[in-house]
Parts: structure tokens; sequence; C-alpha cells
């Protein structure tokens, strides 16, 4: 374990795309999302912590820390 810190801003409004998901929360064809390739692709530096910022509008409306757990922990 490093004491490196991985910090993703998540937290982009999405306004070109209204009726869709954030963009990081959508799913690649591996069926992974966006947000799970990028922690997966920075994994060489075994962070210590990885925080992760969001905005409390998308929080509310899809749930997303109860999604980033789940998926990370399949990840992991």
């Amino acid at each position: 374990m490093s004491n490196k810190y991985l910090i993703i801003p998540c937290a982009g409004m999405s306004s070109r795309y209204p009726d869709s998901k954030p963009k990081w929360l959508l799913k690649l064809p591996n069926n992974n999302s966006v947000l799970v390739h990028l922690i997966n692709s920075y994994s060489y530096i075994k962070p210590k912590k990885i925080i992760i910022a969001i905005l409390k509008v998308h929080e509310v409306k899809y749930n997303e820390k109860k999604y980033i757990l789940a998926q990370l922990d399949s990840s992991i």
C-alpha cells in the first residue's frame, strides 16, 4: 500500500445530455462503468485512499454512493 491518494472529480452536470446518466456512470462494452475502468487503470499505484467527488443532485437521483461501492466491491 502506498501513501498516494487517487482523487477523481465526477461532478460535471452532463448538460449536453440532459436525459441520460452522468457520463462516468455509463457502461462500457465489458459491462464496467467508466468510473470503474478509470480506477482499475490506476490500480498500479495502489492508492491508500480513493476520493470520488460527485454532485449532490446526482447522488439523490441515481443513488450513486451505493452504486459506486457495489461496482468497486465487484471489480476488486
